[in-house]
C-alpha cells in the first residue's frame, strides 16, 4: 500500500493496479495462447483469472462505500469555522481547519476515478465542498506558512525587545484579528487575507532580526572596552615627562577609538527606530 496516501483511497489504487496488471495480462494471454486456452488447465486457469478480477471489482465496490457510510453530510457547516484559533495562555495561533474536513478532501481527491467508474455520486452537500477541495487545501498550506512564521516571531523575541517591536506587532495583530473573527473558510477574501498578513509578519521579523543583530554588535564593542587596557605599561623605566607624554598620546588614541564606537552604536541605535 501506499503510506502516503488516505487510508481508503490507498487501499483502492491499490487494488485498482492490480485488478488492471490482471486485465491486461488476461488480454495478451487470450490473444498468445488462445489455443491452449481451451484446453481444461486453460479455462481452469482463466476461471481463476476471472475470479480474481471479480473480487477485485467487489473490494474497490465494497472500499467505496464503507467511506461512503462514514460521510458526516453536514461537513460544509465546518467551512462556517474562523481560518485561525489563538491559545490565550501562549499567544500563538493554529489553523482551525476541521479534520473530518480535510480528510474527506485528501480522500474525495484520489477515489474520485473510483466513483465514476462505479457510477457513485457523493450526496450534493458533501460533493459541493469537494469540488473545492484543491483550493481549501492551498488555503490550509499558506495559512499553515504564514502561521508559522507569526509562531517563531513570538518564540524569537526577548521580553525585553517587546516594547521595541510593539508598533510593528500591533499591526500584526490586528491583520491576524480579521481571520480569527470575520473571516471563514467559504470567504473569497482568504488569498488577500494571507497575502496581507505574511507581508506584515515578515515586516516584523526582518527589524527582529536586524534588532538582534545590532544589539550582538552594540555588546561586542561594549565588551572591547572592559578587556582592553587604556595604556600598555612600558618594561624599560622613562622619565617622568616623557612617561607623561607617552601616557596622553595613549589615552588620546583610546578615547578617539572609544567615540568612533559610540557614533557606530547611535548609527545602530538609530537603526532600529
Amino acid at each position: 500500500l501506499c503510506t502516503n496516501l488516505p487510508h481508503h483511497a490507498a487501499r483502492v489504487i491499490w487494488s485498482r493496479s492490480l485488478y488492471d496488471r490482471l486485465q491486461d495480462s488476461s488480454v495478451l494471454a487470450c490473444r498468445v495462447l488462445a489455443p491452449r486456452l481451451d484446453s481444461d488447465a486453460g479455462r481452469s486457469v482463466k476461471s481463476r483469472c476471472d475470479s480474481v478480477v471479480q473480487q477485485l471489482r467487489e473490494f474497490q465496490a465494497a472500499e467505496i462505500h464503507e467511506w461512503l457510510a462514514h460521510i458526516d453530510v453536514t461537513i460544509g457547516d465546518k467551512l462556517k469555522q474562523p481560518l485561525l484559533f489563538r491559545d490565550l495562555a501562549t499567544a500563538s495561533i493554529r489553523v482551525n481547519v476541521d479534520r473530518g474536513l480535510k480528510a474527506l478532501l485528501r480522500e474525495a481527491k484520489y477515489l474520485d476515478p473510483s466513483l465514476v467508474a462505479l457510477g457513485v455520486e457523493l450526496p450534493e452537500p458533501v460533493r459541493a465542498v469537494c469540488q473545492k477541495g484543491d483550493v481549501y487545501l492551498q488555503h490550509e498550506a499558506n495559512l499553515h506558512m504564514m502561521v508559522n512564521d507569526y509562531n517563531a516571531l513570538l518564540s524569537a523575541m526577548k521580553e525585553a525587545e517587546r516594547p521595541l517591536l510593539m508598533p510593528k506587532l500591533q499591526v500584526v495583530d490586528e491583520a491576524l484579528e480579521e481571520g480569527l473573527e470575520l473571516l471563514n473558510w467559504r470567504n473569497h477574501s482568504i488569498a488577500s487575507f494571507i497575502k496581507k498578513g505574511t507581508s506584515y509578519i515578515s515586516d516584523a521579523a526582518a527589524l527582529l532580526k536586524l534588532m538582534q543583530q545590532n544589539v550582538s554588535r552594540i555588546c561586542s564593542l561594549l565588551a572591547g572596552w572592559s578587556t582592553a587596557s587604556l595604556y600598555t605599561q612600558r618594561k624599560k623605566c622613562v622619565g617622568a615627562e616623557e612617561y607623561l607624554e607617552t601616557l596622553k598620546l595613549a589615552l588620546e588614541s583610546k578615547y578617539k577609538s572609544i567615540r568612533q564606537d559610540c557614533g557606530t552604536i547611535h548609527e545602530l541605535i538609530t537603526e532600529i527606530h
